[in-house]
C-alpha cells in the first residue's frame, strides 16, 4: 500500500479572493457562508478539485455544498 504525503495549509485571508500564493488547490473548506461561490475560487481550484462551503440564502436559509470543478462547479446540497 502506498502512502502519499501532502502539505497542508491554512490560509487567514479575504475570501473573497482566495489565497493565489500557492494556487491551484486539490481543496477548498471555507468557514464562512456565501451567497455565489466567488470566481477566485473557481480559477483556483485545479480540475476535479473540491470546494466545501456554506451557501446563506434570504430569510437566514443555508446549506453546505460539496461542489467538484470542471471550469464550473456542481454537486450537491449536503
Amino acid at each position: 500500500m502506498a502512502v502519499v504525503r501532502a502539505r497542508v495549509g491554512l490560509a487567514v485571508a479575504n475570501g473573497l479572493y482566495g489565497y493565489w500564493p500557492h494556487a491551484p488547490y486539490d481543496r477548498i473548506v471555507a468557514a464562512c457562508s456565501v451567497r455565489t461561490v466567488p470566481e477566485a475560487w473557481l480559477a483556483q481550484t485545479g480540475p476535479g478539485g473540491k470546494i466545501l462551503t456554506p451557501l446563506a440564502g434570504w430569510l437566514y436559509g443555508y446549506a453546505r455544498v460539496l461542489l467538484t470543478t470542471t471550469g464550473t462547479a456542481e454537486g450537491p446540497a449536503l
